[in-house]
């Protein structure tokens, strides 16, 4: 069913992706959404939608557009409306939460918590998330048909109603918001100014404004603003802004990552000798399972091993204190685990999955979340994490000097102790020590009857997906555990066909799902 809000006119067959802070308050309750607001029965449904929810077959014939504006200003009316309560409920507890009274009456301050918390933060934010991140999709494409500038306010209109079919006299009813007038350059000093453009710096990037707060009031030409300009502008602007934020710095902690950290895909791998020939095969066969599906969505895979793993310079100490772990598995298996850490250290960091992980919605070249900043995917399971090198490091020393014996029944399996880098996954996501996500899903979840490509769980929150990424499953995690759950149910759906897992292995089962998502989801 697709989604009913305010700005949709089915008369007109017009959609709004109402950015905020940019006027489109006056927009959405103009004549042009009549329709709608009589559909609603004068029930406002709005709110700040970035393009995904407007992506629905039911819009696909729709004229999508949005208005942008100026950064400079733009924050100032974000900080004018926090310190003046002029949100909802939820704007006001959102508010107590990160300000303060020196933040409220201080626009510098205001902008210095905004920095430090990064980028993260301000995407996470409805009023504060960038221009960019609500236009553009998760393959780099604008999902608006045309934009709107805000400093050129008439001539955008006279701009859409050579789009849409409409009375002209209806724009002269949207009147441009009455806002308190601020200079850029008398508001902001340098070090405000310069957070700004590293905050948003696709926003000024893509869109054409300039970093000159001089040049405040000088608009992107609304002829220039193309689907494909836009779109190799984004991928142009991605590859600039993102060596530029790292060396600027949102979390000092956090070193830069290496160019191909953004391209390549690790897992990790180590043959254990008294593995049987079946296992082998076995295990060679998810291997090329692996490689292929992550190939086939723009990534260059790579496997790690233990050589890699040795290159670390603490690698002698940290293995020797991994060994002393109890565990109820193999050594050999236990100890690949937490080596693995350090391989990901010594080749600089990036993307690393498990080799049960197959992709789903994670594009080729996805840059790791929260600036390099350790963040695993599926809530504490280490099965799709990513970092920098150093990041890497800082979860292997955590976890190498974990106090297992004071919390004996969380480290522990059938009550016998046990220390796996799963179980100090969970630790530290409690302790706040790394970044947690869950956008990988399993296929006990997925796979049922009706099937459907958009299903998620309890734990998928959205509010942890950052804007403009996919806000349904990345991966799927074809673990043990999640095999021998379907087991138990004896048959597994996959559309109309039905397959008996006790009669094929966990790679051919893999295979057979992975090509039925490609067929019907991809």
């Amino acid at each position: 069913m697709r989604p009913e809000y305010s700005q949709v006119s089915d008369s007109l067959q017009i959609l709004f992706v109402h950015i905020p802070m940019t006027g489109g308050t006056a927009i959405e309750s103009s004549p042009l959404f009549e329709d709608q607001q009589k559909k609603l029965g004068g029930h406002y449904i709005g709110g700040h939608h970035n393009i995904s929810p407007f992506m629905d077959p039911a819009f696909q014939n729709y004229h999508k557009f949005g208005m942008i504006r100026h950064p400079c200003s733009r924050i100032i009316s974000v900080w004018q409306y926090f310190s003046n309560n002029m949100g909802n409920k939820i704007d006001e507890t959102w508010v107590t939460k990160y300000f303060n009274e020196t933040t409220l009456s201080s626009f510098d301050a205001f902008v210095d918590v905004l920095f430090t918390r990064g980028v993260p933060f301000i995407e996470n934010e409805c009023h504060l998330q960038s221009q960019v991140g609500m236009i553009f999709n998760e393959d780099e494409r604008c999902g608006l048909d045309q934009l709107l500038v805000y400093e050129r306010w008439d001539e955008s209109f006279e701009k859409l109603g050579e789009r849409i079919k409409v009375d002209k006299h209806i724009f002269k009813t949207i009147e441009k918001p009455v806002v308190d007038q601020f200079v850029c350059k008398d508001k902001y000093t340098p070090i405000t100014w310069s957070k700004i453009r590293t905050l948003y710096a696709m926003d000024f990037c893509v869109l054409g404004y300039s970093t000159d707060i001089l040049e405040e009031n000088t608009a992107p030409l609304l002829i220039n603003l193309t689907s494909e300009i836009l779109y190799y502008r984004h991928r142009k602007c991605r590859i600039q802004t993102k060596s530029k934020s790292v060396d600027q710095g949102y979390d000092h902690h956090v070193s830069k990552l290496p160019g191909n950290a953004q391209c390549t895909i690790y897992t990790y791998f180590q043959k254990d000798p008294d593995t049987n020939p079946d296992s082998v095969n076995e295990n060679n066969k998810i291997l090329y399972l692996w490689e292929k599906a992550w190939s086939l969505a723009g990534w260059k895979p790579r496997i790690l091993t233990e050589e890699d793993a040795k290159r670390h310079p603490n690698y002698e100490e940290l293995r020797r204190k991994f060994w002393a772990f109890p565990t109820v598995n193999r050594k050999e298996y236990e100890i690949a685990c937490f080596m693995r850490y350090l391989a990901m250290a010594t080749v600089g960091g990036g993307w690393m999955s498990d080799y049960d992980v197959l992709p789903f919605r994670l594009s080729g070249c996805t840059e790791p979340l929260n600036e390099g900043g350790y963040t695993v995917y599926d809530s504490f399971v280490p099965s799709l994490v990513s970092g920098t090198s150093q990041e890497f490091t800082r979860v292997a020393n955590v976890m190498a000097d974990v106090d297992w014996t004071a919390q004996p029944k969380h480290f522990s399996v059938k009550n016998k102790p046990h220390v796996s880098d799963m179980h100090c996954h969970a630790k530290m996501v409690n302790d706040k020590l790394i970044t947690s996500m869950k956008v990988v899903i399993s296929p006990q979840v997925l796979f049922v009857s009706p099937f459907t490509c958009n299903r998620t769980t309890s734990e998928f929150s959205l509010d942890s997906i950052p804007v403009g990424f996919p806000r349904m499953p990345w991966a799927v995690h074809f673990s043990h555990h999640s095999i021998s759950l379907l087991h138990k149910r004896n048959l597994t759906h996959l559309g109309d066909q039905y397959f008996d897992l006790k009669s094929i292995s966990r790679s051919d089962f893999m295979k057979i799902a992975y090509s039925f998502l490609q067929e019907n989801c991809f």
